[in-house]
């Protein structure tokens, strides 16, 4: 019996720590699954977790204690870390918070530039420099950098009004 292809689709926003966290936990399974039959093709879909943030982004602590109140997104945060450390991931909640429809346009641009392989790498990237690295998901020159090292376009034409 030949390969079986399985196709899967997450909606996913980059400033969910339950996403990546559940971004990792699929990386880990579908590892797990290389010696078996089964070739995976991954697509990330677009899903605005907070689609009133500004462009410009907001203290994220502040924007947090103000939309859910401290000791609850205390709590959270202590369960995010607790699970980012199961799959490595090293959480930082410092930084911005900020509207995140340039990261996805640039995660869909990548998926027609190279399919799968190529966006999956891009996400890894975004995923990390944002919850891990503190980077703002909304900056363009992280967003062109970001693009550039996954091989998905150059700086410059990330910058470029068509894009």
């Amino acid at each position: 019996m030949g390969s079986r292809k399985v196709k899967l689709i997450i909606i996913s926003d980059f400033t969910c720590p339950w996403c990546y966290v559940g971004f990792r936990e699929m990386q880990k399974a579908i590892a797990q699954c290389s010696t078996l039959p089964i070739t995976f093709e991954v697509e990330f879909r677009p899903f605005l977790l907070h689609p009133d943030l500004p462009d410009e982004g907001v203290d994220k602590l502040d924007w947090f204690y103000k939309k859910i109140g401290k000791a609850k997104f205390d709590s959270i945060m202590e369960m995010a870390i607790q699970q980012g450390e199961n799959v490595g991931i090293n959480f930082s909640f410092q930084g911005k918070i900020a509207q995140t429809t340039r990261a996805h346009r640039l995660m869909s641009k990548a998926l027609e530039i190279g399919g799968s392989p190529l966006q999956l790498k891009l996400v890894r990237l975004l995923f990390k420099a944002y919850m891990e690295e503190e980077q703002d998901i909304a900056d363009m020159g992280m967003l062109s950098e970001m693009a550039e090292c996954a091989g998905v376009m150059s700086k410059d034409e990330v910058s470029a009004p068509s894009h």
